[in-house]
């Protein structure tokens, strides 16, 4: 199954200079707990989940209307193409632990978006046992805490608990995969 079969190619967007207040807006009227930053010629620049407001506001100590978007999201963000395979989109999921990835074209275009979830509804419904394993091996990845003994830091990147911000970050860096099949 390819990726372009399961994303969402209505993604709920936001700009750089839009305030945190504008992005709670928009996740609080579509039901989202994320939003993709694009710039003007719809590339994805940043992502800002419900997360990263709520950290802000608290941290900040000044209103949301008061903070840009830009300040607050990640701007390291890995995707996926939609003629991937969803193996392929898991596998970069649990390397990045990240549960949700823009996807592009060849241009860096926003085309859509792909979650866990979009893939484990896709599995639980078109798959067997295998698939659904592999779902649940990516969730477990995902969702284990850095440095513990089933999910190591990686030795060049010791996560986002060792750089001291005590943030955990999703889809951060602007990873594109090659152009070669599979990845």
């Amino acid at each position: 199954m390819k990726v372009n079969e399961v994303m969402v190619e209505e993604v709920k967007l936001c700009g750089p200079n839009d305030t945190l207040n504008r992005a709670a807006q928009i996740m609080w009227e579509n039901d989202c707990g994320s939003v993709l930053v694009v710039d003007d010629e719809s590339r994805a620049i940043g992502i800002l989940t419900d997360r990263d407001i709520c950290m802000a506001a608290y941290t900040r100590g000044a209103t949301l209307g008061a903070v840009s978007v830009s300040s607050v999201m990640s701007r390291e963000l890995f995707a996926c193409r939609p003629s991937d395979d969803l193996a392929t989109a898991q596998r970069v999921m649990r390397e990045h632990r990240v549960r949700r990835l823009p996807v592009t074209d060849v241009e860096a275009k926003l085309a859509g978006i792909v979650s866990l979830i979009d893939i484990a509804r896709a599995m639980g419904i078109n798959h067997s046992g295998v698939g659904k394993a592999k779902v649940a091996d990516t969730l477990v990845a995902i969702c284990t805490p850095y440095g513990s003994a089933s999910n190591p830091p990686a030795a060049e990147s010791q996560g986002p608990a060792a750089r001291g911000d005590g943030r955990r970050r999703a889809a951060r860096r602007s990873k594109v995969p090659s152009e070669e099949p599979g990845g």
